[in-house]
């Protein structure tokens, strides 16, 4: 019985401080039907980035855009999440969704609103901002428009603030190298 115990222990105390892969999460689409699951994206580039349609760089969207359709075919995936954690996405999927297919009619992946400031992010913000879970850092994501650039292998090689426009060479020579 005590055997019994302590190996309990010690697998549930191993798996405590164990890292979580990037490809573990899934998110749904802004449709709130179709899902995103990272998992299909094994061996690609991932370009994460919080949108909010109320921000000053609202326009960032046409250039994620454009990046998403310059490097599709060579592995990078890019994919907007709205939030109003900085108080700029106050509007509902539904409101999100139709705006952003008027105006800027997108080629890249949007998901479901989401919470993405510590405390409080949810769910690959939350591996994000937890070293335990992405072997890095404890991120803190603190603005609208901040992009956190994931390698074929799941690891953040990158973080580039709203200042930095998708189509910037700095951004453009990280998702070359990386």
């Amino acid at each position: 019985m005590r055997i019994s115990f302590l190996f309990i222990c010690v697998v549930l105390c191993a798996a405590v401080g164990k890292s979580q892969s990037i490809y573990s999460y899934k998110l749904y689409e802004l449709n709130g039907v179709d899902s995103i699951d990272f998992q299909q994206f094994t061996g690609k580039r991932i370009l994460l980035v919080n949108i909010a349609t109320q921000h000053p760089k609202v326009g960032q969207i046409k250039s994620l855009d454009s990046l998403q359709n310059r490097y599709r075919d060579s592995g990078l995936v890019v994919i907007g999440i709205p939030s109003n954690s900085f108080g700029n996405e106050p509007g509902t999927n539904e409101e999100i969704d139709l705006l952003l297919r008027n105006r800027y009619a997108p080629n890249f992946l949007i998901s479901q609103k989401l919470a993405v400031s510590y405390p409080g992010a949810e769910l690959v913000y939350d591996w994000f901002s937890d070293k335990n879970k992405n072997e890095l850092l404890n991120g803190r994501v603190k603005t609208d428009f901040y992009k956190i650039l994931i390698n074929g292998q799941g690891k953040i090689v990158g973080l580039f603030s709203d200042q930095v426009d998708p189509l910037d060479s700095i951004l453009i020579q990280a998702i070359q190298k990386n």
